[in-house]
């Protein structure tokens, strides 16, 4: 079963242990369309639900512009609904420093992370479409450019606000995220055992 689906990838719900990387042969059935979508697709994120049923993000590797077509009329039209990258959802610290102004540098979390943007947990709430510059600590490179296109107030009391984050010079390159990623899940495993 898909549990979300965009233009980038899948979310898949499956009752095989697949291993990280894992590289797959993917076919969606929209019956109610009457579409058929193909595509290669690599595993960037498992985790296992219960003894039986294995959650795994997929990013599409291969996907043909007649396939694309038939997925892009299957996807729900409204842009906050449609996934144009697989998220992952890991914590990672970050600093953003606000582009153009003399705002603190201001230090927070990420909540998920793709390669084409990220949700931060910050302190304050910033406006759509401020410029940023984001620090990824666990990357330890220089700032990525970015702004931010939505923000909501977290309801957990913490006084602490949700922002989608766009980066702007493109999307992180498959090395790269991949190696964020991998290293994120190695240092929470060996913090929880």
């Amino acid at each position: 079963m898909t549990e979300d689906l965009g233009e980038g990838g899948a979310s898949l719900l499956l009752e095989a242990e697949l291993p990280m990387g894992c590289r797959l042969g993917l076919l969606f059935f929209a019956f109610a369309e009457g579409e058929i979508v193909e595509s290669e697709g690599r595993v960037v994120f498992s985790q296992g639900r219960d003894r039986e049923t294995f959650y795994y993000d997929v990013e599409f590797i291969q996907l043909t512009p007649g396939h694309l077509a038939s997925l892009l009329k299957v996807l729900p039209q409204e842009k906050s609904f449609r996934r144009q990258a697989v998220r992952i959802p890991i914590t990672l610290q970050v600093s953003c420093q606000v582009v153009g102004t003399d705002i603190p540098l201001l230090e927070g979390r990420t909540h998920d992370i793709s390669r084409i943007g990220v949700q931060l947990i910050l302190p304050m709430t910033l406006a759509a479409q401020t410029p940023l510059e984001i620090t990824l600590h666990d990357l330890q490179k220089e700032r990525i450019p970015a702004v931010v296109r939505w923000v909501n107030p977290l309801d957990d009391g913490s006084g602490h606000f949700s922002h989608g984050v766009e980066f702007t010079e493109g999307p992180l390159a498959p090395d790269i995220f991949s190696k964020l990623v991998l290293g994120a899940f190695t240092k929470a495993r060996h913090e929880s055992s």
